[in-house]
């Protein structure tokens, strides 16, 4: 069955030297993201209350928990995608980029890794000021 079956040969890419290049975002405020006195409930189901934080420039956070513990609504309610009970303020000079949970059912699976980067870059540059 082996001599029957046709050999595929694969051409070897060499990608050790790839190259990507992103604009320079412009500098944000001190405090890119501040929530204060934050609350979000759906009926009965409080997912956070009084929640408060503050985020300064440089520093790089994660919210960790198990599902349904709110993570998701933090971010959209930080995006202004949801309504919430406080204040969710973006700082000044402020870019978000947001990898959703769905995002990756919304890419074109027969565009490469760099395809994709590449569209997303010229759509972003091209986007009037």
């Amino acid at each position: 069955m082996l001599e029957k079956l046709d050999i595929i040969v694969i051409d070897e890419v060499d990608n050790s030297a790839l190259k990507l290049r992103f604009p320079t975002s412009p500098r944000s405020g001190d405090y890119p993201v501040s929530v204060k006195d934050v609350s979000k409930s759906y009926g009965d189901n409080v997912v956070f209350k009084d929640a408060n934080m503050v985020i300064s420039r440089g520093e790089k956070v994660s919210f960790v928990g198990r599902n349904g513990e709110g993570k998701s609504t933090m971010i959209k309610a930080i995006l202004g995608e949801i309504e919430v009970e406080g204040e969710c303020k973006l700082g000044h000079n402020v870019e978000v980029g947001y990898f959703a949970q769905n995002q990756a059912s919304l890419l074109d699976p027969d565009l490469t890794v760099f395809q994709t980067i590449d569209r997303s870059s010229c759509r972003r540059n091209s986007a009037p000021k």
